[in-house]
């Protein structure tokens, strides 16, 4: 006997939601951002403000930073002309697939006097596009992937979170010397 209530299905889909919603911008964005340097966070508006990484896809200039992330990684791995067509495809997949979050986002955004179910279901409408773009874009990504050299591939491979913190601190501070006031 099956004894999932209505309401634990839709807190499951939800939690299912978030899930593959905040892995699917950390493997679009810090394989190709995690090697980058420091940099400064977008300015976040609207109701994902308060979601971190998922924030930033609906951020205003969300396709143009995608565009450029994407372009310094295709610099970094000195791709093939075979390899560029692939990257052009995925990059073309990608940046349609970010343009269409973005647009999302303004479209179901929840006015300032929305309660919570109605935040929940532009995050939920959010997400589902979002995943509807992951979907159309992994197959052209697993093509460029697979074409790549293992060299290349390590180029592009994210670097652990407690690392790229300390590039962050020290890039922070890099004008100040090693042992300047509020130097970690």
């Amino acid at each position: 006997m099956n004894r999932t209530s209505p309401m634990n299905k839709l807190t499951t889909t939800l939690l299912a939601t978030a899930l593959v919603s905040i892995i699917g911008a950390t493997v679009l964005t810090s394989a190709v951002s995690a090697q980058e340097g420091p940099q400064s966070p977008p300015r976040m508006t609207g109701f994902m403000q308060g979601f971190g990484g998922a924030g930033r896809l609906c951020a205003p200039d969300s396709v143009e930073r995608l565009d450029e992330m994407l372009s310094r990684a295709a610099q970094r791995i000195d791709l093939s002309a075979e390899q560029t067509d692939a990257f052009e495809v995925f990059r073309g997949q990608a940046l349609a697939a970010q343009s269409k979050v973005a647009n999302t986002c303004i479209q179901v955004a929840p006015g300032a006097n929305a309660d919570l179910i109605d935040r929940l279901n532009a995050g939920q409408e959010v997400m589902t596009v979002r995943l509807e773009g992951m979907t159309n874009v992994l197959p052209s990504l697993e093509s460029l992937y697979d074409s790549l050299s293992d060299e290349q591939k390590a180029k592009i491979r994210p670097m652990p979170t407690s690392q790229r913190h300390m590039l962050q601190r020290q890039g922070s501070h890099q004008d100040q010397g090693p042992h300047a006031p509020g130097t970690p």
